[in-house]
C-alpha cells in the first residue's frame, strides 16, 4: 500500500487485515515491510510492527526511502568494467567500433538506475577517464571530456549519457502515467530545497546541471531561455538543444587554459559534422589535437628530457604557438594560402586546437522561430455550401545547412472553390517537412469544424495519411498528434476523409481528367507552401545568410588549418635519415677501437665553473663530487667507450655514491642531502634530470667542441628510447655492475617512454 500520509498506510493495513481475517486468510508479516521519506512518518508507522526499512541494501536497488543519499550500489557496478576495459584495451578493433559500443555495453551497466539515484560527478569522472585509458587516449594535456563531447555520437561521453538518460526515462514514463505528473506537481509545490533520492530531485539536479531550468511541470526552460512543455517535447529537439548546452558547459571547463582562450562555446557543426572526409588517421590527430593534447617540444620537453624544447632554426622555444610562425614551415602556409598574421589573429582556440567556437547567429535565429504566430487558426476563405470540399494539404521546407537555418512551411488549397484556404511558416525551434505536413492537417481540421462541412482531404505525405486514417500516432512530433487527436474528438472525426495522393505528378503524363485534377491542384497547393516559405521577413534572410556565411568562411579556415597541422606531423614524425642521427651502441663487446678522448680529457682542459650555481640553482659542491667521481673512475687504460647519462646516474646513485641535491620545500633553497635518510625516495627520472641538466651546463663551457652524444642506443638494457651521453674510460667490471643494475630496473618494465623513469631505482 502507498499513500501521501502515513496514517492512509495505516489506515490501508489494518483494512487489508481484515479482507483477509473475511475470507480466513492471513498476511505473511515476515515479508512485510514499511517505510516513510520523514522520521515522523517512520516512527508512525513503527507501531505497526513491521520490518522498517530505509536503506539501500535493504531494499535491493538503487534507491533508499529516506533523507540520506545512499549510491554505493551504483559505484559498485563501476568495478564489474573491470576486465571490460582490460578486453577493450587489448582490442585491435579500429577506434570508431571501440566508441560505438561505449553507450550499449558500459553506460548501461554502470549507469543503470540513474533516473532514479543521485550520481555525483566524480563517478561520472571516473567512468570517462576509465574510457579514456582503454582507448589509449590520455596523452599529456589531453582533456577526455572534451574528447568524448567531440565524438560523432556525445552518447559515448558518461555525462551527457547520464543527462539523456535521465530525461528520456522521465519523459517516457511520465507520458505512460497519469499520475506521476500529478505527484510531480506536488512535489515541486512542497519544494524547499531540500534534494532527496528520487525521480523529481534527480531530474531537478540533472535540468540544473547543463543550467537549465524547472518553471512548473511539466514547464522546463531551456539554457536559452526557451520555455517547452517537457511531454510533448521531441526526442531530437531534446537532443538538439542538450547537444548545445553541454558544449558550453565543456568549453565553461576548459577555456581558462591559455590556449583554450575564447572559447565561450564550441560550434559541433563546423567543428564536428565537417569531418567526413578525413582518413581514420587524420580523425585520430584531430581529436587529439581538439582535446587539447600537447604536440610543441617546449612542453614535452619539460617533462620528457629526450625532447628539444628550443626551435633548432629560430633558436627560441618551440611553443605551439610558434608552430603557427615558424618560418620552418613557410612553405607550409604559402601552400595553404595562410599567412602568419592571419593564424595569430584567430580566435587561440581555433588556432591552436580546431575548435570552433559558437556561432554568434544562432541565439537570434532561435529566438526568431519561437516567436513565429500560429497561423493555423486563420481562415483564407470560407466552403462551397452543401458540397464535399477536396482540400490538398503540403509542407515545404529548405533544409539546407545547419538545423538553425532550416525552414518550414505549410499551405492549404480548396480545388472545390479553386481558392487557397491558408498557409504560414511552422511555428517553433523544429523545422522539418514533416511538421510541415501535419500543421497543414491541423489547419484543415480547424477549418472543417469551423465551418461544420464534409471534407475530403488529399495528402501525399504517406506516413501523415496512415497515421490519420489508423489514428495510429508517431513519437515525433506527438505535440502536433496529440492536437490531432483533440480535434478529431471534438467532431472532426465525423466531417473529415483522406485519400493518399504521389507528390509532384507531372501533368504532360496524366492519362485521364482525374490524374490532371490530381496534378493540377496538388501542383497549386505545392506552389503556395514554397512561396511562403520565400516570403519570409527581410531580417530572417538576413540573419540566414550570415549564418551560412560565417559557416562557410569557418568550414574554409578549419580545412586549410588541419591539413596544415596534418603536413607538419607528417615533418616532425617522418623516419631521420642517417644524416641526423648515427646511433651508438653501448656493449661491452665492442671492438678496441674508440674516441682518442673520454670527458675526464675533457674537463681537465677547463678551470672555471664559478656561474655553476648560478645558472643551475644546484650547490657547487654537487658539480665537484660529480667531477671527482669521473676522475676516480677514469682508467687511463680502457679505450674511451660511450656511456649513457642514464648509466652515469645509476653509477653515481650505486657505486661509490655521491650526494645529490634536493630541494627544500620550505626555502627552496637545493642542499646536497643523503637519498637514504629521506622520508620519500625520489625517482630515477629526477636523478636522471639532474645530471642531465649538469652535463648540459659543462657542455656549454666548451664552445669549440660539444662532448655530448645525442643518441646511443640502449636497448641492450631494456631502454627503448635513444638516450644522451658522453664519452668515459669506465672499467669493465663497473660498466658490469651499472648494467646489471640497470637490466634489473628495466626488465619487468622496459623503459618504453620517459614517464617509465618515473619510480625508485
Amino acid at each position: 500500500q502507498a499513500g501521501f500520509r502515513p496514517l492512509q498506510v495505516v489506515s490501508a493495513f489494518f483494512s487489508t487485515m481484515g479482507f483477509f481475517k473475511l475470507w480466513g486468510l492471513s498476511l505473511d508479516l515476515d515479508k512485510s515491510y514499511v517505510w516513510g521519506l520523514t522520521p515522523q512518518c517512520r516512527q508512525i508507522m513503527a507501531y505497526l510492527g513491521l520490518s522498517l526499512k530505509q536503506d539501500v541494501l535493504e531494499l535491493g536497488g538503487n534507491m533508499c526511502f529516506g533523507r540520506p543519499r545512499r549510491n554505493r550500489l551504483l559505484k559498485a557496478r563501476a568495478l564489474l568494467l573491470t576486465g571490460k576495459w582490460a578486453k577493450l584495451r587489448r582490442s585491435r578493433a579500429p577506434a570508431a567500433q571501440k566508441v560505438a559500443i561505449l553507450p550499449a555495453s558500459f553506460w548501461a551497466v554502470a549507469l543503470h538506475g540513474v533516473a532514479i539515484c543521485p550520481v555525483p560527478d566524480g563517478h561520472l569522472h571516473d567512468l570517462r577517464q576509465s574510457a579514456n585509458k582503454a582507448l589509449r587516449w590520455n596523452q599529456a594535456g589531453s582533456n577526455a571530456m572534451l574528447r568524448f563531447a567531440l565524438q560523432p555520437n556525445m552518447m559515448a561521453d558518461p555525462g551527457f549519457y547520464h543527462v539523456m538518460l535521465v530525461l528520456t526515462t522521465f519523459q517516457r514514463i511520465c507520458r505512460g502515467s497519469h499520475t506521476l505528473l500529478a505527484c510531480w506537481r506536488w512535489w515541486f509545490q512542497s519544494f524547499q530545497g531540500d534534494l532527496q533520492q528520487g525521480p523529481f530531485s534527480v531530474l531537478l539536479t540533472t535540468l540544473t546541471s547543463v543550467g537549465w531550468e524547472l518553471v512548473d511541470p511539466p514547464w522546463i526552460r531551456d539554457h536559452l531561455g526557451g520555455d517547452h512543455d517537457f511531454l510533448l517535447m521531441s526526442g531530437p529537439l531534446m537532443k538538439q538543444l542538450i547537444q548545445d548546452a553541454w558544449l558550453l558547459k565543456v568549453a565553461q571547463n576548459v577555456h581558462h587554459r591559455p590556449t583554450m582562450a575564447g572559447l565561450t562555446g564550441i560550434d559541433r557543426h563546423v567543428t564536428v559534422e565537417t569531418n567526413t572526409t578525413l582518413t581514420a588517421h587524420q580523425l585520430s590527430l584531430q581529436m587529439a589535437l581538439q582535446s587539447g593534447t600537447f604536440i610543441d617540444t617546449w612542453s614535452h620537453s619539460k617533462y620528457d628530457k629526450s625532447k628539444q624544447g628550443y626551435c633548432q632554426v629560430c633558436d627560441c622555444p618551440n611553443t605551439h604557438q610558434h608552430l603557427l610562425v615558424c618560418s620552418k614551415y613557410q612553405h607550409l602556409r604559402e601552400k595553404f594560402s595562410l599567412t602568419s598574421a592571419e593564424l595569430t589573429s584567430w580566435p587561440p582556440c581555433f588556432a591552436h586546437h580546431l575548435l570552433c567556437p559558437r556561432s554568434p547567429f544562432v541565439d537570434a535565429l532561435r529566438a526568431y522561430f519561437l516567436n513565429v504566430p500560429d497561423k493555423s487558426n486563420i481562415f483564407d476563405s470560407g466552403p462551397e455550401a452543401d458540397e464535399v470540399n477536396h482540400l490538398f494539404t503540403d509542407g515545404s521546407c529548405f533544409a539546407h545547412g545547419r538545423r538553425e537555418t532550416h525552414l518550414a512551411a505549410w499551405a492549404v488549397y480548396n480545388a472545390t472553390t479553386q481558392r487557397p484556404l491558408g498557409t504560414g511558416p511552422v511555428p517553433g525551434l523544429e523545422q522539418t517537412i514533416g511538421r510541415g505536413e501535419l500543421s497543414a492537417l491541423i489547419f484543415a481540421l480547424r477549418w472543417a469544424l469551423h465551418f461544420q462541412v464534409k471534407t475530403h482531404l488529399w495528402i501525399d505525405a504517406k506516413w501523415v495519411h496512415d497515421g490519420f486514417q489508423q489514428r495510429k500516432r508517431h513519437t515525433p512530433n506527438g505535440d502536433l498528434w496529440l492536437e490531432v487527436d483533440n480535434l478529431l474528438a471534438n467532431g472532426a472525426a465525423h466531417l473529415v476523409d483522406s485519400s493518399w495522393i504521389p507528390s509532384h505528378l507531372d501533368l504532360a503524363r496524366c492519362e485521364s481528367p482525374f490524374e490532371e485534377w490530381i496534378a493540377r491542384n496538388n501542383a497549386a497547393v505545392d506552389v503556395m507552401a514554397v512561396r511562403c516559405n520565400h516570403e519570409r521577413p527581410q531580417s530572417l534572410w538576413t540573419l540566414v545568410n550570415q549564418q551560412r556565411d560565417w559557416d562557410q568562411c569557418w568550414r574554409d579556415r578549419l580545412q586549410k588549418l588541419r591539413h596544415y597541422y596534418f603536413h607538419i606531423y607528417e615533418i616532425t614524425h617522418q623516419p631521420p635519415s642517417a644524416s641526423e642521427v648515427i646511433p651508438v651502441v653501448s656493449s661491452d663487446e665492442e671492438e678496441n677501437e674508440g674516441s682518442l678522448y673520454s670527458f675526464a680529457d675533457v674537463l681537465s682542459g677547463a678551470s672555471d665553473f664559478c656561474t655553476f650555481q648560478a645558472t643551475t640553482g644546484f650547490p657547487f659542491s654537487f658539480l665537484q663530487n660529480l667531477m671527482s667521481w669521473i676522475h676516480d673512475h677514469d682508467d687511463c687504460e680502457e679505450v674511451p667507450r660511450p656511456v649513457s647519462l642514464l648509466e652515469v646516474t645509476v653509477g653515481l646513485l650505486h657505486f661509490d655514491p655521491i650526494h645529490f641535491p634536493h630541494r627544500n620545500p620550505t626555502t627552496g633553497e637545493w642542499t646536497d642531502q643523503d637519498r637514504l635518510l629521506l622520508f620519500e625516495r625520489p625517482t630515477l627520472a629526477y636523478y636522471l634530470g639532474i645530471v642531465q641538466k649538469t652535463f648540459q651546463y659543462l657542455a656549454t663551457q666548451f664552445r669549440s667542441l660539444d662532448p655530448i652524444l645525442r643518441s646511443i642506443n640502449c636497448l641492450n638494457l631494456g631502454v627503448h628510447i635513444p638516450q644522451k651521453g658522453i664519452f668515459l674510460r669506465l672499467p669493465r667490471a663497473l660498466r658490469s655492475d651499472i648494467n646489471m643494475m640497470l637490466g634489473g630496473f628495466t626488465r619487468t618494465r622496459p623503459v618504453r617512454r620517459s614517464a617509465d623513469l618515473a619510480r625508485p631505482l
